[in-house]
C-alpha cells in the first residue's frame, strides 16, 4: 500500500469529478459527481486510498456496478456478482495471499461481454485501455505474431507487467493454455508472483487479472441448450465483406433460401483442423491428444478453483438482435420500394451486422445506435439508389449480398453498400 499510495498522490489532480474511495491495495475508482451528466468517457480522477472499506463498501459497490452496466448493461447478474467480488476482496481476512491481487474467473458464453468488462476494470482502476494486457490462449497470434516469437504466452504478460504494474491482465480461454504456461499461472495465482521461462519474477499485487473461459462451471447452467439459428460461434466467426445489392428473380427465392440454408449448415459442421504429430501412429496420437485433454481439464478446475471468484455469463441472443436487424432492414428498404418488391438478405450479411451490433452494445446511447446510424446513413441511401436504377417491378427481387472480393480485417460495416 506504501508504493501504490506513493505513486497516486505523485500524480497531478485536474479533474472536477469527485472520487469514490477504497482500500483495495490495487488502484483507483472513479464516479460522476454528477449522475445525470453521462460522463462515462470523462477522465477519471486519481486519488490516495485512506477511507475505510467498511464505511463505504456499499458505495463503492454501486458505483462500479453502475459504470460496469454502462458497458455490459446485458449482463446484470454478471455484473453484480464481479462487482461483489472486487469491492468485498479486500475484506475477506481468509483470503490466502492478501497481496496477490484479484484475480476473477468469467466463465461461458458472451466473449465480447467478458472483454467490456475487462476494458471497463482498466478504466475504473488504472485510467484507462492502454493499462489492459490482452491475450488469447486460443487464438492463431500466439504462434504467428512477432511478439511471440520465442516466447511463451506468461512470458509476454510478464514483460508488460514490468512496464506496467499497474494494470489488468485478460486471459481470452485459458483453458488453452499450454502446460509451462498452466505451471506459472498457477503459480502465479498461489503466490501473486508471476515467473517467466528466465526465471524473472514480477510482483501482482496491484493487478487485476480476468481469465475467460467458454467453459461454464455453474450448475445453473447444465440444462438442456435450445438450438439457435445464430449461435456465438458463428458470430465470432463473421468477417467485414463488402456489400452489394444486387437484382434477382422472386420466383426463385424460395429455392434460393432453402440453397443457402443448406450450404449454411454444411459449412457450420466443419471440423477445424487438428495438429497431430505425424512421427507417431494413429491409435498412439489419439490416446496422445485423450491424455492432453485430460490433464488440461484438470489443470483448468484446479486454476479457477484458487481464483476470488467465478461468475458465469448468460449466453447473448443473437437470433432476437437478428430478428430485430432484419426488421429494420426491411422498414429501410420499403420505404424505398414498397412493399410489392421483394427483400432477399444473404446470411454472411446478417451475420456481419450482427458482430458488428455485439461488438458496439452498450447502454451507451451514442454506442448503442453504431448500427442504427449505419442503416440510415450508409444502407438506406444504397436502397434509394438502387430504386432509381431498377424501379419498382414485383417481379424482380432486390438481394443484398455479401461479396467475395472485398474481405477486410476486423468487424467492421462498410462505407458503401455498391449497386450492382
Amino acid at each position: 500500500m506504501e508504493d501504490l499510495t506513493t505513486s497516486v498522490t505523485n500524480r497531478t489532480v485536474s479533474s472536477p469529478l469527485s472520487c469514490v474511495t477504497t482500500d483495495f491495495g490495487l488502484g483507483v475508482i472513479y464516479a460522476s459527481k454528477n449522475q445525470e451528466s453521462k460522463t462515462a468517457r470523462e477522465k477519471p480522477l486519481l486519488v490516495t486510498l485512506n477511507s475505510s472499506l467498511e464505511h463505504t463498501y456499499q458505495k463503492d459497490f454501486k458505483s462500479l456496478r453502475e459504470l460496469l452496466s454502462r458497458k455490459v448493461a446485458w449482463q446484470t447478474e454478471a455484473v453484480n456478482a464481479i462487482s461483489q467480488i472486487i469491492c468485498g476482496c479486500k475484506t475477506d481476512s481468509t483470503r490466502r495471499n492478501q497481496a496477490s491481487g484479484i484475480w476473477l474467473a468469467l466463465l461461458g458464453p458472451d466473449k465480447v461481454g467478458k472483454k467490456k468488462v475487462a476494458m471497463a476494470l482498466s478504466e475504473v482502476f488504472f485510467g484507462g485501455q492502454v493499462n489492459c494486457i490482452c491475450v488469447d490462449f486460443g487464438a492463431e497470434h500466439c504462434f504467428l505474431d512477432d511478439k511471440f516469437r520465442g516466447k511463451t504466452v506468461v512470458d509476454y504478460i510478464t514483460a508488460e507487467l514490468s512496464r506496467k504494474p499497474h494494470s489488468v491482465v485478460l486471459l481470452e480461454n485459458v483453458e488453452k493454455a499450454d502446460f509451462p504456461d498452466q505451471m506459472r499461472l498457477s503459480e502465479a495465482v498461489s503466490t501473486g508472483k508471476i515467473r517467466d521461462s528466465h526465471g524473472r519474477v514480477i510482483s501482482m499485487k496491484n493487478v487485476i487479472v480476468v481469465a475467460t473461459s467458454g467453459i461454464a462451471k455453474d450448475n445453473a447452467t447444465d440444462h438442456v441448450t435450445k438450438p439457435v439459428k445464430f449461435p456465438e460461434d458463428q458470430v465470432l466467426s463473421a468477417r467485414s465483406w463488402k456489400l452489394q445489392i444486387k437484382l434477382g428473380d422472386s420466383t426463385k427465392i424460395g429455392v434460393n433460401k432453402r440453397k443457402h440454408e443448406l450450404e449454411t449448415e454444411q459449412r457450420a459442421v466443419k471440423v477445424q483442423r487438428s495438429y497431430l504429430d505425424l512421427n507417431l501412429p494413429v491409435n498412439e496420437t489419439e490416446v496422445s491428444l485423450d491424455h492432453e485433454t485430460e490433464d488440461s481439464n484438470t489443470w483448468f478446475d484446479d486454476f479457477i478453483e484458487q481464483v476470488d471468484g467465478k461468475v458465469t455469463f448468460k449466453p447473448v441472443d443473437f437470433d432476437g438482435l437478428a430478428k430485430n436487424i432484419q426488421e429494420k432492414i426491411s422498414s429501410h428498404f420499403e420505404r424505398c420500394f414498397g412493399s410489392e418488391t421483394h427483400l432477399e438478405l444473404d446470411q454472411e450479411v446478417i451475420i456481419q451486422i450482427l458482430a458488428a451490433s455485439w461488438s458496439s452494445l452498450s447502454s451507451d446511447e451514442e454506442e448503442g445506435k453504431t448500427v442504427d446510424q449505419w442503416m440510415q446513413t450508409v444502407l438506406a441511401p444504397s436502397f434509394a439508389e438502387a430504386k432509381q436504377k431498377y424501379g419498382s417491378n414485383p417481379m424482380l427481387a432486390v438481394k443484398l449480398v455479401a461479396s467475395s472480393s472485398g474481405l477486410a480485417s476486423g468487424i467492421e460495416l462498410p462505407a458503401k453498400v455498391d449497386v450492382m
